[in-house]
């Protein structure tokens, strides 16, 4: 898993899972869908941003 501190400055984010695009979108609409597998990774390094 890498860092996602970085897609906060992207304009588009795909998140895939087993060669699939799970979600797409920007940082701020990725990490509003608390349902969504961005959402998930977010919060797991979340603690390491603030």
């Amino acid at each position: 898993m890498d860092r996602l501190s970085s897609c906060r400055m992207c304009n588009r984010v795909v998140v895939m899972g087993e060669g699939n695009i799970l979600q797409e979108g920007s940082h701020d609409e990725l990490v509003k869908d608390e349902s969504g597998k961005y959402y998930e990774l977010w919060m797991v390094q979340a603690q390491y941003y603030s």
